[in-house]
C-alpha cells in the first residue's frame, strides 16, 4: 500500500478468450491458480476474479466501468497496460473514452 491506497488487479475466469473459443484452439500459459500465486508474488493487495459467462460478456465499456469500477470498487486513478487488454473493448483508449463519459 503506498499513499494509502491499495493496489488491485483484476482477471476473469474463464480466460474472456476461452470462453469464446468453441474449438478449444485457445491455451493457457498458466492455470488459475498459478496466475492467482505469481499475482500474489507481486505484493498486489487486493484480487478480484470476474466470472466470465454470457453475460458480462454483453456488458459495455461505460456500464463495466459504472458498475465494476466505480461503484463496487470506488476506483480513482486506473494503469493499464495495452498489452494485457484484448476483446471488443479492452483496449486502454476505448476504456479512457468509456471512462470519461461515465
Amino acid at each position: 500500500m503506498k499513499r494509502g491506497w491499495l493496489s488491485c488487479a483484476m482477471t476473469f475466469q474463464p480466460h474472456p478468450k476461452s470462453f469464446f473459443d468453441k474449438e478449444g484452439i485457445f491455451k493457457l500459459i498458466n492455470t488459475p491458480e498459478q496466475k492467482y500465486s505469481l499475482i500474489a508474488l507481486l505484493g498486489i493487495d487486493i484480487l478480484i476474479v470476474i466470472p466470465f459467462d454470457k453475460y458480462f460478456s454483453e456488458t459495455s465499456p461505460e456500464d463495466f466501468i459504472a458498475k465494476y469500477l466505480v461503484k463496487f470498487m470506488h476506483i480513482k486513478k486506473i494503469y493499464m497496460d495495452s498489452i494485457s487488454f484484448s476483446g471488443k473493448w479492452g483496449h486502454p483508449r476505448v476504456i479512457s473514452r468509456s471512462w470519461k463519459k461515465v
